[in-house]
């Protein structure tokens, strides 16, 4: 049996928004993000409460693969 690794970097967007950003699976939204400059530090002072959107979002991963 062959398997395929779904490991590595795969392309991040918000339904409706054209513009997708590299993320590395496994991984996290935020940590995406964060690396693309598209948000601050989540930790950093009252961040978090700025951010709670992130989670309020639904979020697309996108990859092609031959099987």
């Amino acid at each position: 049996m062959n398997q395929l690794s779904l490991n590595g970097t795969w392309t991040l967007t918000k339904p409706g928004d054209a513009n997708a950003i590299d993320a590395p699976v496994p991984g996290v939204v935020h940590d995406a993000l964060q690396a693309a400059g598209a948000i601050d530090d989540p930790f950093y002072r009252d961040n978090e409460n700025a951010l709670a959107w992130i989670g309020e979002t639904d979020w697309i991963y996108a990859r092609t693969f031959d099987v």
